[in-house]
């Protein structure tokens, strides 16, 4: 969460308010940035667009205007984009209740507690409430009104934490008349607690306390507010003897006890009206004293006849509002089965039609054929009537296919095989010599190996996979074009229509026949498909199912040079950015590339094998992390052992780990971080 953030160096998290917005979209406004030295105002010319930040986060959308949030941002990467800028982590900002701290005790209970505070637009349940120059209370608050919220019932009344003041105060930024805290600033030492009860419920505290000292009953001394009442709770004071034994319940009732005092020396009055109206109340004063079984008999059930009318009447409202709710329910089922009656109906029509449309178009055919055969008869008598002889038949095309194309040749023969543990020094040099950073093919590697399908864009795409085919593959590459057509699973296995296989089946029937060969398949321009109802299916199918030398990777339309917005919703990850300005450009025209003589093919084992002492650095690692459940474990040991031919136990041990955290966004490489610092991303965008 962002207000957790301590690391404020170079990561900028931004705070705005919401100032426009509608289903589609809205639009904040920056006031500052965090920085380690406090809150820096922002200049409302670093963000061209009338000096807004664009969102679509629905955290912000579904909030009124005026609502204050923490964000990042990021450079809009869309076409023509009306925005420069759009949100891409939010959480909301805690705020300081500042006006709480030059109220007097009791006014801040009463708002605290029965009035409640106005926070606006905000809507999350934490609030800072200053207490004195060196405390303030950090509770759980919920609503009571469109804008103001009071106490949690979560909350203990008698005991709610106190934390320690940082040393010159909490940094914090003012947006419209309110404070909000810097990140990282939240509160965390506990160093006491405080007593928000009311007068009378804390009255009612002290005498039940009393009442073990001394019998109070009406007309002894001891029922009387006098002074021998104050020098009672003069000593619980001093003595710290507070009813209750939960943590800070006796120091949060000893401050509130003294303040307590005060009032009742100066306002004995009051104090003993309070008294005089609770000790009034039969129910209370039966309760503080000692009861028989008969008395206690007699005010259970006065209490329960007391209270039956109003239970009785909660439940038949109760009763007569579930009855209206399962009458409407009946004639919504009512409805819906007569549209399925007519729905039905209109089927059996429609089959109906259709099977005499196919009757009589087998009728048809068969007509159709008898007379195509009896011409055949009629002309053959011609034929041999007039000494005619049937010309040869002209042979046609062979049948071609596409595992044939020139961009998916086979492997020669004179090709050399390498094995896993020389697969990192082949590909270094194979990328070198294209001019591609060795993480790229190093990540494409390890993803693809451990049964991940990685995502590959970027404007050196294309040689990046004819890059890494060539130390795999021998330079073998098999392509499969994806469409709108290809509405799940099966699409990829077989061709919708005719049947045949397809390029992803050819190479998986390849790939089980001869083990010790590489397969490598690309589907191109998955974002062309219908990926959000099937895609992640698929993945799962092929981790279980596919054999060790098959390796699958993706592609997006051609022109795709960055992650697009959308891409983890859809499934497209992990992503390899691609990107490279111009040393690739460099390496090809003055020569380099992939020569035939450099082609080459992973034989044997396509992953380590993970020792014990893998596995138990493994565990050690992902304990706490947040990766949970057993199929994230069998991607967590695919990925750890390719990563293995490339990295040390350890930072293969964290690579595997961070892949699959579900807080952050799978490994990209090239990707467009947030602007790391607005003026600079200015001057070269």
């Amino acid at each position: 969460m962002l207000r957790h953030e301590t690391d404020l160096e170079g990561n900028q998290i931004f705070i705005g308010h919401k100032t426009f917005g509608n289903s589609t979209g809205a639009w904040l406004q920056p006031a500052a940035v965090a920085r380690p030295e406090g809150w820096v105002e922002v200049d409302p010319a670093d963000f061209p667009d009338e000096g807004r930040v664009f969102s679509l986060d629905p955290r912000i959308i579904r909030k009124s205007n005026g609502y204050v949030a923490l964000f990042t941002i990021a450079v809009n990467a869309k076409a023509g984009a009306r925005d420069d800028y759009s949100t891409d982590r939010v959480d909301e900002a805690i705020e300081i209740a500042h006006l709480l701290e030059i109220a007097s005790a009791d006014e801040r209970r009463d708002l605290i507690m029965r009035s409640g505070v106005d926070r606006g637009s905000q809507e999350d349940s934490s609030l800072i409430v200053p207490l004195d120059a060196s405390r303030v209370a950090f509770p759980r608050m919920q609503r009571s009104g469109p804008t103001t919220w009071v106490l949690s019932h979560l909350e203990h009344a008698d005991r709610v934490p106190a934390y320690a003041r940082p040393a010159g105060d909490f940094d914090w930024v003012a947006i419209e008349g309110r404070r909000f805290l810097l990140p990282g600033q939240v509160p965390r030492d506990v160093v006491g607690y405080v007593n928000w009860e009311t007068d009378l419920a804390f009255l009612q505290t002290l005498v039940k306390r009393i009442n073990k000292i001394a019998r109070l009953r009406h007309g002894t001394e001891d029922f009387v507010v006098n002074d021998r009442l104050s020098s009672r709770l003069h000593n619980m004071l001093r003595d710290g003897e507070i009813i209750g034994e939960a943590t800070g319940a006796n120091d949060a009732a000893r401050d509130r006890l003294g303040e307590f005092l005060t009032k009742l020396d100066r306002e004995t009055g009051a104090a003993t009206a309070i008294a005089e109206a609770l000790f009034a109340d039969q129910t209370i004063k039966n309760g503080l004293t000692k009861l028989s079984e008969e008395e206690a008999g007699a005010i259970r059930l006065r209490e329960i006849e007391r209270i039956r009318p109003e239970i009785v009447s909660e439940v038949e409202a109760g009763i007569a509002d579930r009855l209206l709710e399962l009458e409407a329910l009946s004639a919504e089922i009512a409805d819906a089965k007569s549209a399925l009656v007519v729905k039905s109906e209109e089927l059996q029509r429609v089959e109906g039609l259709v099977e005499a449309g196919v009757a009589g178009l087998s009728a048809g055919l068969g007509d159709i054929m008898r007379d195509i055969r009896e011409t055949g008869r009629t002309l053959s008598q011609i034929m041999e009537a007039t000494g005619a002889v049937a010309p040869p038949p002209t042979p046609g095309p062979a049948p071609v296919g596409i595992q044939d194309a020139p961009w998916s040749n086979p492997r020669r023969s004179d090709v050399g095989a390498i094995a896993i543990k020389d697969l990192p020094e082949i590909a270094r040099m194979a990328a070198a010599s294209s001019g591609l950073d060795e993480e790229f093919i190093r990540r494409l590697d390890i993803f693809a190996r451990a049964g991940e399908i990685p995502v590959v864009v970027g404007n050196s795409a294309e040689l990046l996979l004819g890059c890494y085919a060539s130390v795999v593959a021998a330079g073998a590459l098999a392509r499969m074009p994806l469409d709108p057509s290809i509405l799940g699973p099966e699409d990829l296995w077989r061709r919708a229509g005719s049947g045949t296989a397809t390029p992803l089946a050819l190479a998986w029937q390849a790939a089980i026949a001869d083990g010790s060969k590489v397969q490598f398949v690309c589907l191109d321009d998955v974002d062309r498909a219908s990926l959000s109802e099937w895609f992640a299916r698929f993945k799962s199918l092929y981790r279980s199912n596919r054999p060790d030398n098959l390796l699958l990777v993706a592609t997006l339309s051609p022109g795709t040079v960055e992650m697009p917005l959308d891409a983890t919703e859809r499934g497209l990850h992990p992503m390899i950015v691609a990107n490279v300005k111009t040393d690739a450009l460099a390496a090809i025209v003055s020569g380099g590339g992939i020569e035939a003589a450099d082609l080459r093919y992973l034989a044997g084992p396509t992953r380590s094998a993970l020792t014990p002492t893998d596995r138990r650095s493994l565990l050690a690692r992902v304990a706490g992390s947040g990766v949970e459940g057993g199929d994230a474990a069998n991607r967590l040991l695919a990925i750890h052992s390719s990563a293995l031919a490339w990295l040390e136990p350890g930072k293969a041990c964290d690579f595997a780990v961070n892949a699959l955290l579900p807080s952050k966004s799978d490994p990209t490489v090239g990707r467009s971080e947030a602007v790391a610092e607005i003026h600079a991303e200015r001057k070269t965008s």
